[in-house]
């Protein structure tokens, strides 16, 4: 019932991330895009998500839920882009969350989800006469930074894990402006903690406040289109928890269901010509395929600026 953290999403792009979702800044913003900062160049930005459904996935049946109705996920992440040397970026996010439904009394969720820090590296560029390759590679990390609790689902605002991230980023860009971008990943998660002393999980009871959390393959495809005044692309992402069971009939989700999830979508970046630097956000997705999870539509915007903290 939960969209996934992205933790990474998307990848969390992600993934979004699942949850979380990709969004791009100035040559480079996300994990899993093909673009990159200059040494000394940092892009910050400040995007905001909305996320909603009032149908989910319990298992591979789609059904709604009287004592939801129509649930809510907002979120602003802060981010920053740094390229250090030539052919390395870091990148950093902090979001805040904040959940909420239609119907019954439960009450949301609110506070400063996972810290996450990526490193990008691309060891190999190849340039032909029209266009050029890039092969990349990406390292991360995400960890909880709030004591908020997990098993809440979908009102969690996170999966409570900590998080390690490799992928690597195909990336073909034509002298013209097209572009299309693969990436592939795998995020192995920590056991969490819970609030209570058994669950019932996969037909069997576990008597012990540990929960192992199964891993998580990511995939996401772009094609587009980039110039000096607007980047922007379509999207196809796809997630599978590599483990887990499904959500029990008529009873609420567990942080290690075997969430999987297939969403589409577009993207852009306008860049305007004064202040030098500045550029706006606008995102949208929706989920086509999934088990255990919402059927999303999710949107958002936001603002981003780019300046250089030192020369090359």
């Amino acid at each position: 019932m939960q969209e996934t953290t992205r933790s990474m999403k998307r990848t969390i792009p992600f993934a979004f991330c699942l949850l979380f979702f990709a969004v791009p800044c100035i040559h480079a913003q996300t994990p899993d895009d093909g673009f990159w900062m200059e040494p000394g160049q940092i892009c910050i930005a400040v995007p905001y998500s909305y996320d909603s459904w009032d149908e989910y996935w319990e298992g591979a049946l789609l059904r709604d839920n009287g004592n939801i109705g129509t649930f809510k996920r907002q979120s602003v992440m802060p981010m920053f882009a740094l390229g250090l040397i030539p052919n390395l970026n870091v990148i950093i996010a902090q979001p805040y969350v904040w959940t909420s439904s239609t119907a019954g009394s439960v009450t949301g969720q609110q506070g400063f989800q996972d810290f996450s820090l990526w490193l990008k590296w691309r060891p190999g560029q190849f340039q032909f006469e029209s266009s050029r390759l890039d092969l990349s590679v990406v390292g991360g990390f995400s960890t909880p930074v709030s004591n908020y609790y997990p098993d809440y689902l979908p009102f969690s605002i996170g999966l409570g894990s900590t998080n390690l991230t490799g992928q690597g980023i195909v990336h073909f860009e034509m002298t013209q402006g097209w572009f299309a971008t693969l990436t592939g990943g795998y995020t192995t998660r920590s056991n969490i903690e819970l609030e209570r002393d058994h669950y019932y999980s996969g037909g069997q009871a576990y008597y012990t406040n540990e929960m192992d959390m199964p891993d998580v393959a990511t995939g996401r495809l772009a094609l587009g289109y980039v110039n000096p005044h607007i980047k922007a692309d379509v999207f196809a992402t796809v997630m599978n928890t590599l483990g887990g069971d499904d959500i029990r009939r008529q009873d609420m989700p567990l942080p290690n269901n075997n969430m999987d999830q297939t969403r589409v979508g577009a993207e852009a970046q306008w860049y305007i010509t004064q202040p030098r630097g500045l550029s706006f956000i606008g995102f949208a997705s929706y989920a086509v395929a999934g088990r255990n999870v919402g059927q999303s539509t999710n949107f958002g915007g936001g603002i981003a600026y780019q300046f250089g903290l030192w020369k090359k």
